[in-house]
């Protein structure tokens, strides 16, 4: 039985809790084994969730395995585009969102995905909830993770372990707005997000390590240039952006 539909009477069609969103460009090797883990982590312990996958103009076979899967799990909702780069396809996604929370991650990530039920059981307390490792980096990149982490404290006053998590769990009234706040032509939307809620409500966000393990990133020169590139441009005008009025009622609880 599709999850979409599990606890609504006389088979109604009920609203979503949760919205499952990812972005698939070319990685059709990872895709199903990805889904079908986070269907069977998610299943036991959400009551009604909705897949959104945003499929960024793959060519190699992604569709086929969307359109099996499709048939299979009734909860899948797949959008097809042409190629846009994975931050359109995230706004498209959280804007197709109809859960009262969203949870997006990395079809890269997948071994993250098991820690997902920390991540739930703490939605009541925050807002936005960020996974993170605490990884044996390279020094090259452990000097990137430095330089990126000061730039964001003089504008910000933020000390974040991982403010561009792709692996996160909202709550969606309250983030959609600061996502749809942010310039269209940002690349860095997750830490976008990220930086404009914490400026505002410092107290609603946690980081949270995660105990599954991950792969050592390696230094890719490439990536970090054109990372360095948007953090200098974007994060200064990130902090004058302000979302639209939200309805946020005060929390006690603390980081």
């Amino acid at each position: 039985m599709s999850s979409l539909h599990r606890g609504t009477p006389n088979g109604a069609v009920s609203t979503p809790e949760l919205s499952i969103v990812v972005s698939c460009f070319n990685q059709a090797d990872q895709l199903e084994p990805a889904l079908r883990e986070c269907f069977a982590t998610l299943q036991p312990v959400v009551r009604c969730f909705e897949t959104i996958i945003i499929n960024d103009g793959s060519t190699d076979g992604s569709v086929r395995i969307l359109d099996r899967l499709r048939k299979e799990f009734p909860h899948l909702r797949v959008t097809h585009q042409l190629h846009s780069g994975e931050p359109r396809a995230l706004r498209r996604g959280y804007d197709l969102a109809r859960g009262e929370y969203i949870f997006q991650f990395d079809l890269n990530c997948l071994s993250w995905v098991a820690d997902f039920p920390r991540l739930w059981e703490r939605r009541d307390r925050y807002a936005l909830i960020l996974g993170h490792h605490k990884l044996n980096r390279s020094r090259l990149n452990s000097a990137s993770d430095w330089l990126f982490a000061r730039w964001i404290k003089l504008w910000f006053g933020a000390e974040l372990k991982a403010p561009e998590s792709v692996f996160r769990l909202c709550e969606t009234e309250q983030i959609r707005p600061y996502l749809q706040s942010i310039p269209k032509e940002f690349e860095e939307v997750s830490l976008g997000v990220t930086l404009t809620y914490f400026r505002d409500f410092p107290r609603r966000i946690l980081e949270l390590e995660m105990v599954q393990p991950a792969a050592k990133p390696r230094f890719q020169p490439s990536r970090q240039l054109s990372k360095f590139l948007h953090y200098f441009q974007e994060v200064p005008a990130l902090r004058v952006k302000r979302a639209p009025q939200t309805t946020l009622q005060p929390s006690t609880a603390s980081v």
